[in-house]
């Protein structure tokens, strides 16, 4: 039976190349529909779906910092400032909600 490590790929780079790779290609991906939608919308939804995008996009640089070992911007700038547009996206989304659900009234 063969070693278990001889059946892994070695990247240059570390072991985590590889899943902040595909994590950022995705996540950069994903940005296309809420950065498509953003377009087509108009209003709230069209602000909510701007600072979505935004949120992609942000956490998708990141991974690429990681990939590209620039820790500062990654860790000290990138991921603070997700989390920020992040808490900004629910901030305006119960926003939304309360402005909407009084208006029913």
């Amino acid at each position: 039976m063969k070693n278990e490590s001889e059946f892994l790929i070695s990247f240059p780079l570390g072991p985590n190349l590889a899943v902040n790779l595909v994590s950022a290609i995705f996540i950069l991906a994903s940005a296309a529909v809420p950065l498509y939608l953003s377009t087509k919308l108009h209003g709230v939804t069209r602000k909510l779906t701007i600072i979505l995008s935004a949120f992609i996009l942000i956490h998708g640089f990141f991974h690429i910092c990681v990939i590209l070992n620039l820790v500062l911007l990654g860790q000290g700038f990138l991921s603070p400032l997700s989390v920020l547009v992040l808490a900004y996206f629910g901030v305006t989304y119960l926003r939304v909600v309360r402005k909407g659900q009084h208006t029913e009234r």
